[in-house]
């Protein structure tokens, strides 16, 4: 047998589980080797052994019909007392189980801390029990052995298609993969790609005379695809598949095709608008899926996400968009993509205007409107009968809409061409558009100098509109790190 696990062990480790998780639901980053190593220093077991006790905890969390961390997947035959441990800690951070018990929803009578500070009680027991100690040191070694099969694999990789800028790439590279590579077509995008991820291997060329073998296209752990989006959008045609930007999408499935079986991406990542999962009465959602299946990929409706920056990221940006994920079936037996759940539908912390958009300094003078040009009288006009001028305002084609609650619209890669979706400020200097670096600090990149190459500034606008925001993107890419990770940790 194991050497048991002491009280205060189990209060460690279960109090350490418990602040991981928070940061999971609320959208936070977090490094679970950081959390196992400072166990390990506390406690003195062994990476194995933890990482047991957190799937342990995960049992736990399941009888209880609360969430459990991703990537610790539930495994019982765990001490009675560890159950009582987390029924205490519940009661003590009674703010957590609101978090984790309904999103933001008052406690239900059975669970409930009241002002007189009765105990959180739970009707279930722990099933899995018979014994002081159940996780056998047959059980850790074997475990540990997958741990550290997880571990040995530190760097995952990734390949994009319709890459951009790399906004999708600058993410996934945030959650720890390496980009082997990646193509556009367009010679700006493929520039400021090469810049901001140097050691990608960027193939400049239509997707359509792409090939796997002619392109020497690497194997790569997850292939990531944000194809064009204007023929499934409510602001566009709406021709879906019969519109050639729409058939793009085919590129995909065919390249796919072209890796060998065991060779082809373990995970897929698709982004594109919401629309594309409901318009043509779910016809263009059908078709996705049925051509992602018969290139040998599990993937269905419920491994979808539809997300909004504004929620899931600390970023004040309305801009709501679908995340698909794909499972190779030479990798997996079912799908294990499951979308996040943010507590409360959004995270809190959110950045305020004020912290990206900068009013104390002038801007360039080329984004300040002349006084005497049409627009900055639609807008002044606008500014001056809205809510607040501290607001952002959108001119479109023939109106200016004020944006409020402290967000700003949906950037789109026609606003550095003015005229239409262009987000306008006012400072004490006059009213100017967003700066490239507002912009980009809104999409989720660094932002500064150092963003883009030498290219015209119509052209950053337009690839910073077009962009996937990159905090999502890191989202999306931890979410997949985890689904590899606790793949290789279970062969």
């Amino acid at each position: 047998m194991a050497k048991t696990w002491s009280d205060i062990e189990n209060d460690a480790i279960v109090q350490d589980y418990f602040d991981m998780l928070e940061h999971e639901q609320m959208g936070r980053p977090f490094n679970k080797a950081e959390h196992r190593r400072a166990l390990m220093e506390t406690t003195g077991r062994s990476h194995g052994s933890i990482e047991f006790k957190h799937c342990n905890i995960s049992a736990v969390m399941e009888i209880l019909g609360l969430p459990h961390i991703v990537g610790y997947r539930p495994r019982g035959n765990f001490q009675k007392a560890l159950f009582e441990v987390v029924e205490a800690h519940l009661n003590g951070r009674p703010d957590l189980y609101r978090l984790l018990a309904g999103g933001g929803m008052p406690l239900p009578d059975d669970a409930a801390e009241s002002s007189a500070g009765e105990a959180i009680v739970f009707e279930k027991g722990p099933p899995h029990l018979g014994g002081p100690e159940h996780s056998t040191a047959e059980d850790i070694e074997r475990f540990e052995g997958k741990v550290l099969v997880a571990e040995q694999k530190s760097k995952l990789t990734a390949g994009c298609l319709f890459g951009g800028m790399g906004g999708l790439a600058s993410g996934l590279a945030k959650a720890g993969f390496t980009i082997q590579w990646a193509n556009d077509e367009n010679s700006s995008a493929c520039a400021t790609f090469r810049y901001r991820l140097p050691s990608a291997r960027v193939i400049e060329k239509d997707v359509r005379e792409l090939s796997v073998v002619g392109d020497d296209l690497t194997q790569v752990d997850v292939l990531v695809a944000g194809f064009p989006c204007q023929s499934f959008s409510l602001a566009g045609a709406r021709r879906g598949f019969e519109d050639p930007r729409g058939k793009l999408f085919f590129e995909i499935p065919r390249l796919l095709k072209e890796f060998e079986p065991e060779k082809r991406p373990s995970l897929v990542v698709l982004e594109n608008v919401p629309n594309l999962l409901h318009g043509a009465d779910g016809s263009w959602f059908d078709e996705v899926r049925r051509t992602l299946r018969k290139a040998g990929y599990w993937f269905r409706k419920e491994s979808c996400w539809i997300t909004n920056v504004k929620d899931s990221t600390e970023l004040p940006q309305d801009r709501e968009r679908l995340f698909m994920v794909a499972a190779s079936r030479n990798h997996f037996r079912y799908n294990p993509f499951v979308p996040p759940q943010i507590a409360n539908g959004k995270v809190s912390g959110r950045l305020s205007l004020s912290a990206i958009v900068d009013r104390t300094h002038p801007s360039d003078a080329e984004e300040y409107l002349p006084k005497d040009n049409r627009y900055f009288k639609m807008i002044d006009r606008e500014m001056s009968t809205g809510e607040s001028d501290m607001n952002i305002y959108q001119l479109r084609r023939s109106y200016v809409r004020e944006k409020k609650n402290g967000l700003c619209p949906t950037l789109t890669a026609n606003m550095g061409i003015g005229g239409h979706n262009v987000p306008f400020v006012r400072d004490e200097w006059g009213i100017r558009r967003l700066s490239v670096n507002e912009v980009a600090l809104l999409q989720g990149f660094d932002g500064g100098d150092s963003l883009f190459p030498d290219i015209p500034v119509k052209e950053k606008y337009r690839l910073l509109g077009n962009a996937v925001c990159v905090s999502l993107a890191q989202l999306v890419g931890r979410l997949c790190a985890e689904i590899l990770l606790d793949k290789a940790g279970t062969q």
